[in-house]
């Protein structure tokens, strides 16, 4: 069904770019930030083998130089509490494996399976500076809409701030938000965000999406149906593009 293909562009880097069977890389560009762990993991790791070779091949040179060219953090110099992160651009690669291609739909819900299974946790200070997002319902449909509605928009906000491309594109939700999605929907506000139900996910859950290009960091689909196969792998930053929360 080809509208479940329009669909995955909503929800994850779509492309029907050609790719090696049946293997392939990807290059794609990360936003990176001195302050990510994964970065600072990085540097480390990196320091510690020119410390090694230093010591053992007599590489002093290359070691200094790199400690010369790293970022210098002076936030402190000013404010004790805060810090100073430089952002920049970085050229990441990603292995990509073809599947057997069944149909779009079968693609769609391995998509929102991936995504329900791995949305477990609130998303919290281990995936973005944020308190657990979830909301408490009071009974009251119209206070409880905007409740809902306000959190959406703000999980939007976040993917923009947290994610370094853009805002959410797209809502999926589970059973009991379904009174209130229909609501949203009929109000239409624009808000240029495409609603979904989906009997994969949690009933009380909601779950706001990003769908970059497929040389961006998110969940990456490639549709290479024509020859009868697929790509689907995720890179290591792909939750920055996705915000959820549930309804209690």
């Amino acid at each position: 069904m080809t509208h479940f293909k329009e669909q995955l562009k909503t929800i994850c880097n779509y492309s029907d770019k050609q790719m090696k069977l049946p293997n392939a890389q990807l290059m794609y560009v990360d936003m990176i930030s001195s302050d990510d762990e994964e970065y600072q993991r990085k540097v480390k790791q990196q320091n510690r083998e020119l410390v090694v070779e230093a010591i053992l091949d007599d590489k002093v040179e290359e070691l200094n130089i790199f400690r010369e060219n790293q970022v210098v953090d002076v936030s402190n110099q000013y404010n004790s509490t805060s810090t100073m992160g430089v952002i920049g651009p970085k050229i990441m690669q990603i292995n990509m494996t073809a599947q057997r291609f069944e149909s779009y739909e079968k693609s769609w819900n391995e998509v929102i399976d991936f995504l329900n299974k791995n949305t477990q946790s609130p998303k919290s200070k281990a995936n973005g500076p944020y308190s657990s997002l979830d909301i408490t319902l009071q009974d009251d449909f119209d206070v409880d809409y905007r409740k809902i509605i306000s959190k959406i928009l703000m999980c939007s906000n976040i993917i923009a701030m947290d994610g370094r491309i853009g805002s959410g594109t797209s809502v999926i939700y589970g059973k009991n938000l379904l009174p209130y999605m229909s609501q949203f929907d009929k109000d239409n506000n624009g808000n240029n965000l495409t609603t979904y139900y989906s009997k994969l996910v949690d009933d009380d859950k909601v779950i706001v999406c990003r769908g970059n290009n497929i040389d961006q960091p998110g969940l990456l689909f490639i549709d290479n149906s024509l020859t009868g196969n697929y790509f689907f792998n995720q890179t290591p930053n792909w939750h920055k593009q996705y915000c959820w929360f549930r309804i209690i």
